[in-house]
């Protein structure tokens, strides 16, 4: 090609964040909800005694904690700032939960009475003063339906009556048993109180009272959780019952799949379980299944014999839910197994294209060493594909073997190839030479026995149900309201990033490097989801939280126990210098009259100079399934790593990144998600109304192209393989931090995009005419490499052709970067 160096850049994709392994403990079968019995008033249709149990002790296993230097126990917590002063400050910012503990378990008719001092007349309806919803955010999207009437005025005040209606939800033709009101299957409910109770006039509450229930079953709910395992199969398990005999599984269908058919999220408690009707699909005595055609063969088409697997999780659609069975009595429904996340990580067949070019190989020599394989949503991985030599016949056998088998790494895809002209020892060498970098473990699977699976790629966690031990009602949270909160010194020079008192509670403890973190002052905490929700934000979005290692929820103290990877005396030495150096840096960089733009470029083109990616750091991760780090390698997961060492993954550029923008004045957060399918954190930065993407690991530096995403739209990241999951805010946040304009885009607004071969022929002259020493450009998808690749000559020997034998020239994505 005119002697011009061309190199298809193979991108390394560096990135690398891990949120401290999660150890949910001690988990309930039903949440613990409180209320004080003077605002509701259960009617029961039988005069039975209300079930109690006795709590039961937790044997849900985890990891031994490490052990500790002699200054790790977290230091006393001193000064006046309290649990009170915080709510104070946030005190219209969210609705409160509360309510008694006979409220965890209620009948499945059950009636409530809520009793208000005010008389509202005809001014309103009952169901605008009182509401019931299956998500504790309580939104008029998860609204269910309901009865809702006024009763007898109870002295001069109104009395609404609330009833469930005839069709409860998540009910089945299995489970809904016809002429019973009843409130269904979902695993928690929600009344949402409108008004102040005790004002005379009608005063409609900012803050909505939200009262917690379940519904009573015979056994506990099972607790759910998605297998995928080494061979990209799904499967289901969950924690054995006590007393279960058997375990009936529920789909709602979202779309059966296949070509033609895009399958949709399936509304959830989120959205009232709109449309969801669960049809029994399998009954099972074990604790797993993947039975999803019910034919038995666990998710796989065979196609001839058991040698060819053509495709794998079949009729993987919708929403998933188990019920434990004894008799005739039947649990609730487990929390939903939401598929639709999963369907781009779930392997379905080979594309088209790969099976034809695998049935048209001429010799051995033709067959690939990569396949694309189409995922349950469409979308297409490619894969490793591997030969078994081993079962080809030997040439001096006197025969030729008409069969190749093969397998396609990460699924269960396997089959054979015929062949007719016998392969010569030097096709067969170089096909097995080419599997030398084959994982041994994953060739002697292949080899070994077709119907070897791999260990599970993500963790499955049991629960061991438990339920309230007492009811502590809302004097003893007064008390609790008066607990001393950490105030650190270093909070006085960095800002606390959170919207609610439980969110700056905990940004407060683990900043401080609290080991133990008490939540009897926020029975909102007691809601799982509430409480997962508000950590994983008040994590990502406070770059001052260093070397957070692990942590679990103990329902037997009420507390969230974390552990960090060094001393809480460490974790202060090194907050002071990461400070420090942050604040150097900006005195370097900032002058004035910067703009804002100005500051970013300026913050991200500094941690493209001076860092580099910690590759040490990510083996390790990697090592680990991306589930924690060694204690040796925890800096590069802070911005201490970056600031301080100058080496990191990419959880440490975006924390930099925050940290120094938040300095500077200018609003940012922390982005999770993935890059190429694998774990990354980027930033978010406002500018106007939008929130644009700029991932500060993936730069110049780095990944060899400038400004790979900066300034960039959510479809562009998209495009480019960057995929956002919901953990760096709240699930109600999320819609806030859209980025819908591309105009800001780095190539867009510098006019280094090019949609035809002319544009970039013209772009490429101006660079080489400017002398630049690197030229990168963003072109259509359409336009071939190798046409690319001869206009590049072309120009080069038009401009500068005393450059074109030596110049450098790098392919990624739409991106082509030279360096004359």
């Amino acid at each position: 090609m005119h002697g011009l160096a061309w190199r298809k850049l193979g991108f390394v994709i560096l990135c690398c964040w891990i949120l401290a392994g999660c150890q949910w403990a001690d988990r309930m079968a039903e949440d613990l909800v409180r209320e004080t019995a003077a605002i509701l008033q259960p009617i029961k249709e039988k005069a039975n005694a209300p079930e109690t149990k006795k709590p039961e002790q937790s044997t849900q296993e985890t990891r031994p904690e490490p052990k500790r230097n002699a200054d790790s126990e977290a230091a006393p917590i001193t000064g006046n700032l309290t649990v009170a002063d915080l709510k104070n400050k946030y005190s219209s910012a969210h609705a409160e939960i509360r309510g008694p503990a006979s409220l965890a378990r209620v009948e499945p008719d059950e009636h409530f009475y809520i009793t208000f001092k005010t008389f509202f007349g005809e001014e309103l309806r009952p169901e605008d003063i009182v509401s019931v919803h299956t998500d504790p955010k309580v939104l008029p999207e998860s609204r269910i339906d309901y009865r809702a009437e006024f009763a007898e005025e109870a002295n001069s005040g109104s009395r609404v009556v609330l009833s469930p209606s005839l069709y409860g939800v998540l009910t089945s033709n299995y489970t809904y048993r016809a002429g019973e009101n009843m409130w269904g299957n979902a695993p928690k409910y929600y009344i949402r109180i409108n008004y102040d109770m005790n004002s005379a006039k009608p005063v409609y509450l900012d803050s909505p009272i939200v009262v917690p229930f379940t519904v009573k079953s015979a056994l506990p709910a099972p607790k759910v959780a998605a297998q995928i395992d080494g061979e990209g199969r799904l499967k289901l398990t969950w924690n054995p019952v006590e007393g279960a005999e058997v375990y009936h599984i529920y789909n709602d269908m979202a779309g059966l799949g296949g070509e033609g058919k895009k399958q949709l999220p399936k509304t959830g408690a989120e959205e009232g379980f709109k449309d969801n009707y669960p049809i029994l699909i399998g009954v099972t005595t074990h604790t797993e299944f993947d039975d999803f055609m019910m034919d038995g063969k666990g998710g796989l088409s065979y196609f001839s014999s058991r040698d060819r697997v053509s495709s794998q999780n079949l009729m993987v659609s919708g929403n998933y839910y188990v019920t434990a069975v004894r008799g005739k009595s039947e649990s609730n429904f487990s929390d939903a197994v939401q598929t639709y996340p999963l369907l781009g990580k779930l392997p379905s067949r080979l594309t088209k294209e790969a099976s034809n070019r695998l049935l048209g190989f001429r010799s051995l020599d033709d067959l690939p060493e990569k396949v694309d394989v189409e995922n349950v949503d469409g979308s297409v991985t490619s894969r490793r594909i591997v030969y078994d030599t081993a079962r080809l016949s030997s040439p001096d056998e006197g025969e030729a073997s008409d069969r190749l088998y093969y397998r396609v790494l990460g699924t269960a895809l396997r089959g054979w190839l015929s062949f007719y002209d016998r392969p010569t020892d030097r096709e067969i060498r170089m096909l097995e030479s080419r599997q030398e970098s084959v994982p041994e473990a994953e060739l002697e699977a292949f080899l070994l026995d077709d119907e070897t699976s791999s260990e599970p790629q993500i963790e499955v966690k049991t629960w061991k149900e438990r339920f309230p031990e007492e009811n502590k009602g809302t004097t003893e949270r007064k008390r609790w309201d008066r607990q001393l909160v950490p105030d650190p010194p270093i909070l006085k020079q960095v800002n606390i990033h959170a919207d609610s008192a439980l969110e700056e509670y905990l940004a407060r403890f683990m900043i401080d490097g609290q080991r133990k973190i008490p939540l009897r002052a926020f029975p909102e905490a007691e809601d799982e989801d509430q409480l997962f929700d508000a950590l994983n934000k008040v994590y990502y979005q406070n770059p001052m939280i260093l070397g957070v290692k692990s942590y679990r929820y103990s329902y037997f103290s009420e507390s969230l126990i974390v552990n960090y990877h060094d001393s809480q005396r460490t974790i202060k030495e090194k907050q002071a210098e990461t400070l420090k150096a942050a604040r150097l840096i900006l005195s370097s960089m900032i002058k004035e009259g910067m703009t804002d733009e100005d500051k970013r470029l300026a913050i991200y083109d500094y941690l493209n100079d001076n860092a580099v990616y910690d590759d040490e750091a990510y083996k390790n991760s990697k090592v680990h399934d991306f589930e924690y780090v060694d204690d040796q390698f925890s800096d590069a997961y802070t911005p201490y790593g970056v600031l301080v060492k100058q080496k990191g993954v990419c959880m440490s550029y975006a924390y930099a990144f925050k940290l120094l923008g938040d300095l500077a004045g200018l609003e940012s957060i922390v982005v999770t998600g993935t890059l190429d399918d694998i774990p990354h954190a980027w930033n978010k930065v406002r500018i106007g109304e939008d929130w644009l993407n700029v991932d500060a690991t993936n730069g110049a530096t780095n990944a060899g192209v400038p400004y790979f995403l900066y300034n960039a739209s959510d479809q562009l990241a998209e495009k480019l393989k960057f995929h956002f999951d919901e953990d760096y805010v709240l699930d109600s946040e999320l819609s806030d931090y859209a980025g819908k304009s591309n105009s800001r885009d780095y190539y867009v607004s510098h006019g280094l995009e090019v949609k035809t071969l002319a544009e970039f022929k013209k772009k490429l002259a101006a660079g080489l005419q400017r002398g630049e020493e690197v030229i990168s450009l963003r072109v259509a998808s359409n336009l071939d490499e190798d046409d690319l690749m001869e206009a590049a000559s072309d120009t080069f020997y038009q401009i500068s052709p005393e450059l074109a034998e030596s110049a450098d020239y790098y392919e990624m994505e739409n991106y082509v970067v030279i360096y004359p």
